[in-house]
């Protein structure tokens, strides 16, 4: 009875629903315009972005249709329409996601060559927060130098010197990574720093630890074919402690993590004693104190800007 008094109202009232012989193609050519659109937006913007247009594209494709239904009884298929736009905004925005994720994923293995994974972590997860200000800690620096890489650098063509230091870096990397430390550095003088930004147990010894490993690794690769033809310099190391400020520094977008202190410019300095001293490994005496190990003494040696100081070598 309803659907009859339904059928008697709507020829009363001569609002008649119906479907027009051209609505399929109206409705077919719609649903293409609107599934290129949705894949071009889903490809230019991030998928939380596309995948919400693409909500709003549905919403408005169905008031659309009920506008025109209640403005002359055209029954248009909205449905079907966005069937087809929910079906190309999932693939789009799940190929789209795959690929910010792959993209994030190789940020963070490049950008932790040369920042601690956490900064990078930060500056990914946690984009608009404010940059890291100035924080004392005691920290570890470990300084290294290739010996001889002036020279290396103006006899090799750049091709083979890139090869030899790509192989350098990439196993000293990975090896110093085994020490969970964050560091940053150029490629040719590499600063670590141990107890920053996490805390680190015992950062001094496993900085001694670290250098030792540096050593014996550099040695042996000293010893394969290229090095050895190259004649590639032994690798110094220089290690102190002591309290440092650790931040982001720079300005004009451009910033840099990075940490200024006695103990780190001390470091460097070690780095250089090497030299004069004819060991691999030069540990300044605060460090010596800390690490509570027998090191050896080397003596009693003037180290510019800091004065004369005893420093110590962990080698035997």
């Amino acid at each position: 009875m309803q659907i009859h008094a339904d059928i008697a109202n709507a020829v009363l009232t001569g609002f008649i629903p119906e479907r027009h012989a051209k609505l399929p193609l109206f409705e077919a050519a719609l649903a293409l315009i609107g599934r290129l659109l949705v894949a071009f937006v889903a490809t230019r913007l991030r998928p939380v972005t596309s995948f919400a247009l693409g909500l709003l594209a549905i919403s408005a494709t169905i008031g659309a249709a009920a506008a025109i239904y209640a403005g002359s009884a055209l029954l248009v298929d909205a449905v079907g329409i966005s069937l087809a736009l929910i079906f190309v905004l999932v693939v789009t925005s799940t190929l789209q996601f795959a690929r910010v994720r792959r993209a994030e994923s190789t940020a963070r293995s490049k950008f932790s060559q040369y920042l601690p994974q956490s900064v990078v972590a930060r500056y990914i997860d946690n984009p608009d927060d404010d940059r890291v200000a100035g924080e004392e800690r005691p920290v570890t620096a470990l300084f290294t130098d290739i010996e001889g890489f002036s020279t290396l650098s103006q006899k090799l063509a750049p091709r083979d010197l890139v090869t030899l230091l790509d192989i350098y870096y990439a196993e000293v990397n990975d090896l110093v990574a085994i020490w969970r430390h964050g560091g940053q550095g150029g490629r040719r003088c590499r600063a670590c720093l141990f107890n920053a930004p996490e805390d680190l147990d015992d950062h001094v010894n496993k900085a001694i630890d670290c250098a030792e490993a540096i050593r014996s690794l550099t040695e042996e690769m000293r010893r394969r074919q290229g090095f050895l033809e190259h004649q590639f310099g032994r690798t110094r190391i220089g290690i102190e402690t002591g309290i440092a400020v650790l931040g982001e520094v720079g300005a004009g977008g451009k910033l840099d993590y990075t940490a200024h202190g006695d103990c780190i410019n001390l470091a460097a300095r070690l780095q250089e004693a090497n030299k004069f001293l004819g060991t691999a490994i030069c540990i300044g005496p605060e460090a010596a104190v800390q690490s509570g190990r027998a090191l050896r003494s080397v003596g009693m040696h003037e180290i510019r800007g800091f004065g004369e100081m005893e420093l110590f070598t962990s080698e035997a």
